[in-house]
């Protein structure tokens, strides 16, 4: 009920002609509800300034990928050339990886040079190795020994 006594009609009901109670507004389309909107007596039209500004001389660094951790490589020359060479090779392709998880690029990048020397020292002796039995045993079905 509203405040004169007079329950408001359904929304799908049409409206009646007749003159309604003082204070009910008749929304304009028949059984659509129309919002009530606040009534502001001494209205101020509330300015907001924004002001936008870019710094100067701001350096702008290109994003950089992560460096390379090499671990699969070491693990490939853990198990087919040396090693104790190769585990050396999966501790500093480990270090890349916690560097890059902590955000300590440069430790990571430094890490990475390792890894991929000590992977390259890796695969050079056991090329070097295998090369040296083929030749050793190359030389005992010659020479009989």
């Amino acid at each position: 009920m509203d405040q004169h006594g007079v329950p408001p009609p359904s929304y799908d009901q049409t409206f009646p002609t007749e003159k309604q109670p003082d204070g009910y507004d008749q929304p304009p389309n028949p059984g659509q509800p129309v919002p009530e909107q606040p009534v502001l007596q001494h209205e101020t039209p509330a300015v907001t300034e924004v002001v936008v500004s870019q710094a100067d001389n701001v350096p702008i660094i290109p994003a950089q990928p992560y460096p390379q951790s090499y671990m699969a490589v070491s693990i490939f020359g853990c198990l087919f050339c040396i090693w104790p060479i190769g585990i050396c090779a999966i501790i500093a392709s480990r270090n890349v990886q916690s560097a890059i998880a902590r955000g300590d690029i440069t430790s990571a990048q430094s890490s990475s040079r390792k890894a991929k020397d000590i992977n390259i020292i890796n695969f050079i002796g056991g090329i070097l190795l295998i090369l040296t039995i083929v030749s050793i045993i190359s030389d005992i079905r010659r020479y009989g020994f």
